[in-house]
């Protein structure tokens, strides 16, 4: 299949560039907002559509909108043609990597994988070499330095013997122990007895402290896995997404484990047909020229020279085009420049332009400075020719940066347009009737809008749930946001959706499955006071375990959990009886059980179905003692709401005869400790809740928990 790239912009010709040219690696140059990663995105989007899996490293987020439909504003400026964008994603399905983080798909490193069947002696030196120079650089050496490069190749040397004698080290932990023993006569010679413990301090601290998360921090990076998750018939995108880390070291030794697993697994199952293309975006600082020599050069220079030969393809982009090694990418055979305009720059790439285009390279140069944004010069000698002006098509996906707290939003709602599998009774009825209305705003809007599109926003809801506007869906989507309006209100009118009036604005949830308070709005929710935190809830569940010594066996803390549970506070005005005149109180309305939560006698307590008037009520909580803050921050668990806040109006109004306040009840968050009890005869457990209010030991976990 032929990649379509774009258009020449003086002829209207198409550019297209054979499948098997991305074989022969693809290097972007340009300078910054000339459209780098524009082209790189639509490179990535025709391999989709050919069937070839992606692993693309980002360092800054835009890669991961690959897994964002196209909004009608996107659409507008950089329109894409139809099949391209059907093409794309009826076969894409995104995966976000984030190493060390939890913000989309955790995952970890493990440099230290079984190495693979050498072909010959010179392949296993030049692994266990680069291996050995991504480790000590992980470890802070500086391998170009003396002393960084000694410590580089003593690493190697114990590499080398454990590989010969078959027990290599299963992770950096037990590469660890290996160093602590004696080393060999070479070993000894290259560091001092102060170096060497130097160099085994280092390699035990890699897996202590924050920079220990890339390594403990969720499944190791597996490239294997990365290209066997996808369902059936649908390409796997991974973006491993490198923004969220520490210092640019850690983001060195990211990309030089990936590379390094991409060889071992390339070199483990050979083949000489494109399976796999793997995209790094700003390479500069990764592959600088000698003698500067970062953890992941000498893997991408392997993957250079040897991807070809087992069915890799490599693209790499950059607009820092003084600080790249040319002769480590010089196996690339197609090279994309972009708008350059300092001196320096573009003598940089003049040799190259020469040796692409030998015939004429001045023409080429002086076109360089006068490329506007999205227009290359592309150099492919053996599939294009001479040197080609190229304006990038359209993309299928959107552009733009996408938050690391969306990475999960992304992944969920790109999930939705998977295969279906047999559907029961329930999901049939959820999609005759979002069908119907979707049919029912189409003809009042005479909007043309893909079957199906009722049950795929329906899903968003039950996929990803949370109380969602038209705007949120929209962005998740990219659906036309009149048509959009339309529907959820008559998705609501069908009663699959439930409608609330939140933040001044018309907001919408699915009551079979309930909203995270943390996605959508309300945008802030108040937190009850912790006048309990882990100190004083131990002691009271010390103190209520010893009460029950006597007819229980002994029991002990094992561990404990931290939680919260949604409640709306609603404020009211309750009838004073006989004489006359109203007094304002506020309630606390479990989002969850529709309980009423108040204080009993200082204590926790939840009822369906009060047992005293309402003015008798003690509240858990002053107003003026709650702390408000934005509710897409809270990070711990939150179970699901299945109260609307117009429910909690309701309950009580209901409830007490009361007369509401507001009709818009503020979010509230009650601090809960989980702590499970364990039995020192049989070992089993039980839990324990604490509130972190009032510091009441409930006797059974609040719904929901």
């Amino acid at each position: 299949m032929a990649l379509h790239l774009g258009v020449n912009p003086d002829t209207g010709e198409a550019i297209r560039l054979p499948e098997e040219d991305l074989l022969r690696h693809v290097v972007i140059l340009g300078a910054t907002g000339s459209g780098k990663t524009v082209l790189a995105k639509a490179i990535l989007e025709e391999a989709v559509r050919a069937g070839v899996p992606v692993i693309a490293v980002d360092s800054q987020g835009d890669l991961a909108s690959l897994g964002l439909a196209p909004t009608q504003d996107s659409v507008a400026l950089h329109p894409a043609p139809q099949d391209i964008v059907d093409g794309y994603w009826s076969r894409a399905a995104i995966s976000i990597f984030t190493p060390g983080s939890s913000k989309g798909s955790a995952a970890s490193l493990n440099p230290l994988k079984s190495p693979p069947a050498f072909d010959s002696s010179e392949d296993a030196v030049l692994y266990l070499d680069a291996l050995a120079e991504s480790l000590a650089g992980g470890m802070g050496y500086e391998p170009s330095h003396d002393g960084g490069s000694r410590a580089k190749d003593a690493i190697y040397l114990v590499l080398q013997d454990a590989w010969k004698a078959g027990r290599w080290p299963a992770d950096v932990q037990a590469l660890s122990r290996l160093l602590e023993r004696e080393p060999s006569s070479d070993g000894e010679r290259l560091l001092s007895k102060r170096e060497r413990a130097s160099l085994i301090r280092r390699a035990k601290s890699m897996t202590v402290g924050a920079k220990g998360l890339l390594f403990t921090a969720g499944a190791p990076l597996d490239v294997a896995s990365m290209l066997a998750w996808a369902p059936s018939g649908r390409v796997p995108v991974n973006i491993v997404y490198t923004g969220g880390l520490r210092n640019t070291t850690e983001r060195d030794l990211v990309v030089a484990t990936l590379c390094e697993d991409v060889y071992h697994w390339m070199t483990s199952q050979p083949s000489g047909d494109l399976r796999l293309v793997l995209y790094i975006d700003e390479v500069a600082g990764l592959c600088p020229p000698h003698p500067k020599n970062p953890p992941a050069k000498k893997f991408l220079s392997l993957l250079f020279r040897q991807a070809r030969k087992y069915g890799v393809g490599l693209i790499v982009a950059t607009q820092n085009v003084t600080d790249l090694d040319y002769k480590a990418l010089g196996q690339a055979n197609t090279w994309a420049l972009g708008r350059l305009l300092a001196k320096q720059d573009l003598d940089r790439v003049r040799h190259l332009v020469a040796s692409l285009h030998p015939s004429s390279p001045e023409t080429v140069m002086e076109e360089i400075p006068s490329l506007r944004p999205g227009q290359f010069i592309l150099l492919s000698p053996d599939h294009v020719g001479d040197a080609r002006r190229l304006e990038v098509r359209g993309l299928a996906t959107q552009h733009v940066v996408v938050a690391e707290e969306k990475f999960r939003e992304v992944q969920s709602s790109h999930a939705l347009v998977s295969p279906p599998e047999a559907e029961d009774a329930r999901t049939a009825r959820r999609r005759r009737l979002a069908t119907a209305a979707a049919k029912a705003a189409r003809s009042s809007l005479k909007a043309e809008v893909e079957e199906g599109v009722g049950f795929r926003v329906l899903k968003i809801y039950e996929d990803v749930p949370g109380m969602y506007g038209p705007e949120e869906i929209v962005a998740m989507t990219g659906l036309d946001p009149r048509f959009l309006t339309i529907l959820v209100r008559k998705l609501a009118e069908a009663r699959l959706l439930r409608v609330e009036h939140v933040d001044g604005r018309d907001v919408y949830w699915d009551p079979t499955v309930g909203f995270d308070l943390r996605r959508g709005v309300p945008e802030r929710a108040a937190t009850l006071p912790l006048r309990f935190p882990l100190v004083a809830a131990t002691k009271r569940v010390r103190e209520h375990l010893e009460r029950r010594m006597l007819v229980i066996p002994k029991e002990r803390l094992s561990r404990k959990e931290f939680y919260y549970l949604p409640l709306w506070r609603v404020e009211a005005e309750l009838p004073l009886g006989r004489k006359g005149g109203r007094v304002a109180r506020q309630f606390y309305v479990s989002a969850v059980s529709g309980e009423i939560a108040h204080a009993v006698n200082g204590s926790l307590s939840f009822e369906e179905f009060p047992r005293k008037d309402g003015i008798r009520y003690e509240s858990l909580a002053l107003k003026a003692h709650l702390e408000s803050g934005p509710s897409q921050k809270i990070g711990d668990p939150v179970p699901l709401a299945k109260v609307g806040p117009s429910q909690a109006v309701e309950i009580v109004r209901r409830s007490f005869g009361a007369k509401v306040s507001s009709d818009h009840p503020e979010l509230c968050l009650l601090p809960l400790w989980k702590f499970q009890v364990e039995s020192t005869e049989d070992r089993k457990t039980r839990p324990l809740w604490v509130d972190g209010t009032l510091g009441t030991v409930l006797r059974a976990p609040p719904e929901g928990l």
